[in-house]
């Protein structure tokens, strides 16, 4: 049987707890209190390079407490998202306390990062862990990577679905595994959520920053967070490509996105983190210190400062059958664009030999 709400097919359980900010991560918390394979797929995330560690929680009694709230004497409160404490038998083993924003939007973790920082001296039930043993986790769209902020783990909700999607594999549906599918599916349903991808080619103006977009070395792209840059990094395309000055800004390939970051190519603190984290057993950035060392050794017009990275996945990249270039002249184009891939991907009209692309500008 089909269950529906509000006219509304495929809902399930999580569809009756709401779809808004604390909903999402209601629904989490419940979800990896009666899931132990979520709550091991939860763990992957939190603590990637201790599998060990992961083993022992999962054989641990544990206690998920979502909304907690401690009583402040101005009669208001503080409340955090998700608590989840790790019990030895009776002996505390270790907590986690996370801090959550909504899964649709552009939404950085550095404003709950700020958050988190307070609840070790609010939460009084904290106290009977040590200080060791407690682990402030946000969860947000966006991650910005500074190694000047607290020693805080960052994930996003795209590494909540790119981890639950796991179970999507699975041939044989157990009750657990169809429980996981439900809150993933519920998550992909709600509306201006960041699914994979929210735009589908970002067209940028090149200058001598292509080449090293192009050389396998180095894979990178980067531009300022603010001013008329600050677009660029706030949405995830699929792709992006990049327009010559010359040729009616003729573009010849489509770069695969792996991810947008923002942080300073000149922290070694946050690169070194970066070039060890794993996703599925495998680096999630390959290479990246040498890329950034590349990048830095021969741009001579690099400058410091936190910036937004893109870091290309060149095996995913596509060269394009055809060659794309813009109607007319594209004098006076400074800004960026973005286009479907059915705009840049096609043949050339009867008598072309290139695609011709209507100017549009954003």
């Amino acid at each position: 049987m089909e269950f529906r709400l509000y006219n509304k097919p495929n809902c399930s359980v999580f569809d009756l707890i709401g779809n808004k900010e604390p909903d999402q991560t209601k629904g989490l918390g419940y979800l990896l209190s009666v899931s132990s394979k979520a709550m091991e797929l939860f763990l992957h995330l939190i603590f990637p390079d201790d599998k060990n560690e992961v083993l022992k929680l999962l054989k641990l009694r544990g206690i998920v407490d979502c909304e907690l709230t401690q009583n402040k004497k101005n009669n208001k409160s503080n409340r955090a998202d998700i608590v989840i404490r790790f019990y030895d038998g009776y002996k505390p083993y270790k907590a986690i306390v996370m801090e959550a924003k909504s899964a649709k939007g552009y939404i950085s973790n550095i404003n709950a990062a700020t958050q988190i920082t307070n609840y070790l001296n609010v939460f009084k039930l904290l106290r009977q862990f040590q200080g060791n043993d407690i682990t402030l986790v946000t969860l947000t769209t966006v991650v910005n990577y500074n190694s000047k902020l607290p020693k805080i783990k960052s994930i996003t909700w795209q590494e909540i679905r790119n981890a639950f999607d796991e179970c999507h594999d699975k041939k044989t549906i157990s009750n657990e595994i169809r429980l996981i599918r439900d809150y993933s599916d519920y998550i992909n349903k709600i509306e201006g959520t960041m699914n994979y991808y929210d735009e589908e080619v970002l067209i940028i103006p090149a200058g001598s920053t292509i080449e090293y977009v192009r050389n396998p070395k180095c894979a990178l792209y980067e531009c300022p967070l603010s001013g008329a840059y600050k677009t660029r990094g706030e949405h995830h395309p699929l792709y992006v490509a990049f327009r010559e000055r010359r040729h009616n800004g003729r573009i010849t390939d489509l770069y695969k996105i792996l991810d947008i970051l923002s942080f300073d190519l000149d922290d070694t603190e946050t690169i070194d983190a970066l070039a060890t984290l794993e996703f599925n057993g495998k680096l999630k950035y390959p290479n990246i210190k040498s890329r950034i060392e590349y990048y830095i050794q021969h741009n001579k017009e690099y400058s410091n400062g936190i910036k937004w990275v893109f870091i290309i996945d060149i095996e995913n990249s596509i060269h394009l059958p055809f060659d794309v270039e813009y109607e007319g002249s594209i004098k006076g184009m400074a800004g960026i664009t973005y286009r479907k891939l059915n705009e840049i991907i096609r043949k050339p009209e009867k008598g072309e030999t290139v695609v011709k692309l209507k100017k549009k500008r954003l």
